[in-house]
């Protein structure tokens, strides 16, 4: 599935990191660390040193680098999609641009370095939506493909250092290494963006230095106790890599649950056209028993208390909700507890799990957002 907000990993536990690189693949003649980009030579590099990382190929690269592809993937690296040509697709799908060709040919050139049937996906540039607009154009057009069913996306990221810039100006790799290290240090944890090469700006390829970079940075790292995961193992994305389609829960007075993505607690807002916010992707767990991941992408945990939060990493038996049909389309939600989902006055404008029966207050619309 493709989500409205970008999937990132500022839930992970302090000291963790997920090295992630777009752009390539790229190789340079010669052997050493020296300028220009070196995919093969990074992953050997990262794989000494137990850093599993995640390379987001840009296709037209991919198409000339099986042999590198398959390398990342027998070092224990994912491959995933980054485009064919590496076009910023809010404007690209506005002029009518066939975005579904952009990953469908990025595929068929990394699909034999693909590890499993899920295929991860970040937008060039990060861009995912046109200037104003709260949904993502891009998303609405690659959720009704046959591409929803096997990709995730958009992967973002929690930490930049802007390495590019640093090729660009032709600066070294320690000193790209020390701004990356400040980052990391003040965000504490999450995905780390980072380039094996250039996709469109032909003079900065020849500089990058982004083996240097990892031989600088990932020793220093490991000295002050970071650890490193693969992307699949981030939870926020393996939560999203479980959804199978997203909805939206109306209330019996018209407005919608909503979680932010920067919180854990639940609240109403007004509808009836949905913000982000209020797309809740479903996990179906077998006999009528859904699991609903919020935009944080963490899953709604139902208290004893009554009190209910978007903060599960994974769906439990807690997180199991039994949808019970009723008339007109609408729906209850019973908690493991019996208890049921309610926008009763308690709470005011908080989502809560304490009614005892299923009332109107206790009714929302199931309606599909993708």
């Amino acid at each position: 599935m493709f989500f409205d907000t970008a999937i990132v990993g500022d839930r992970l536990p302090a000291g963790t990191l997920c090295f992630t690189y777009d752009d390539g693949p790229g190789r340079t003649e010669g052997g050493g660390d020296g300028p220009g980009p070196r995919t093969a030579e990074l992953g050997a590099f990262l794989h000494s040193q137990g850093v599993p990382a995640t390379f987001f190929a840009v296709g037209k690269f991919a198409a000339e680098a099986a042999d590198i592809l398959a390398g990342l993937r027998s070092r224990g690296h994912l491959v995933a999609n980054h485009t064919f040509d590496h076009p910023s697709l809010p404007a690209f799908v506005a002029r009518g641009g066939d975005v579904c060709g952009q990953l469908a040919e990025t595929d068929r050139a990394i699909r034999a370095g693909v590890d499993g049937r899920t295929t991860f996906f970040r937008p060039p540039y990060g861009d995912w939506r046109l200037r104003g607009q709260a949904r993502s154009n891009v998303a609405a057009v690659l959720n009704r493909s046959p591409l929803a069913s096997s990709h995730v996306g958009p992967i973002g990221w929690d930490v930049d250092g802007v390495d590019v810039g640093f090729w660009r100006d032709d600066r070294s790799a320690e000193d790209c290494a020390a701004a990356y290290l400040e980052l990391i240090e003040r965000a504490g944890r999450g995905i780390v963006l980072m380039h094996d090469s250039t996709a469109d700006v032909d003079e900065i390829r020849p500089r990058n230095r982004a083996l240097g970079l990892a031989r600088a940075l990932v020793p220093e790292l490991r000295r002050r106790g970071y650890r490193f995961i693969r992307l699949d193992a981030v939870p926020q994305v393996a939560s999203a890599a479980r959804v199978s389609s997203q909805w939206t829960l109306t209330a019996c007075d018209g407005s919608l649950v909503s979680a932010p993505p920067s919180g854990d607690g639940l609240t109403f807002v007004p509808g009836p056209t949905p913000s982000p916010d209020a797309i809740l992707g479903v996990v179906r767990l077998g006999e009528d028993r859904w699991a609903f991941r919020a935009a944080n992408g963490l899953f709604l945990s139902p208290r004893r208390a009554g009190e209910v939060a978007a903060d599960a990493q994974a769906p439990g038996e807690r997180e199991a909700l039994t949808v019970e049909r009723r008339s007109g389309g609408r729906v209850a939600l019973r908690t493991v507890d019996g208890t049921y989902l309610t926008r009763g006055r308690r709470g005011g404008d908080r989502l809560l799990a304490d009614a005892r029966s299923a009332g109107e207050a206790e009714t929302f619309l199931l309606t599909t957002a993708y």
